[in-house]
């Protein structure tokens, strides 16, 4: 953000001055001519129409870096909260996409806009990878199971077998309901 001239206009108003020209501004969404007739009729400020737009890209400048500092400064109390790694990965994430916006609307450089775009692809890359790994964790997951699940019915299937047999020896005998079905015939 480039410093003020040290005559310009904001320079001669007071905070509440200031304050009251943010609000029409930014919070009511005012225009420029309907701001510059308030300027003149509630506040006794006098200036050309066109001084309201360098002020208007001023102060939004101003504002833009006011939203980034303060979620650099939230970062660093999550940082040293002893919060969890995912929860900090994430505050960082929205301050890079927060600084990559605001790069992005001043007209920031191409560099520090391919840098914050980097880290931005790489992140969502990061996420995409994890996403597969948490993926292909629970498809083995799933796989024992169903391989712990066949285990468990070729378990109970030679269980109910080995009744079987101990119910009805096959011996030299024939099972029941199938007397004659194998014999030689001679």
């Amino acid at each position: 953000m480039r410093k003020l001239r040290a005559d310009a206009r904001w320079h001669t108003l007071n905070p509440e001055q200031q304050k009251k020209i943010q609000q029409w501004l930014f919070d009511d969404h005012l225009s420029y001519q309907k701001t510059h007739e308030l300027m003149k009729a509630e506040l006794g400020i006098t200036c050309a129409l066109s001084t309201i737009g360098p002020m208007y890209r001023r102060l939004a400048e101003s504002r833009a870096d006011d939203v980034f500092f303060s979620a650099h400064d939230l970062a660093g109390q999550l940082a040293n909260s002893g919060l969890e790694v995912a929860m900090l990965r994430s505050a960082s994430e929205k301050l890079i996409a927060a600084r990559l916006l605001q790069v992005l609307h001043k007209g920031g450089t191409v560099k520090e806009i391919t840098a914050l775009a980097r880290i931005t692809l790489q992140t969502e890359s990061r996420e995409i990878r994890q996403e597969q790994r948490d993926i292909t964790l629970e498809r083995l997951r799933l796989s024992a199971f169903q391989s712990r699940a066949g285990v468990r019915e070729r378990a109970e299937t030679e269980a109910n077998l080995s009744e079987f047999k101990r119910t009805y020896p096959t011996k030299n005998r024939a099972l029941p309901g199938l007397t004659g079905l194998f014999r030689d015939k001679k």
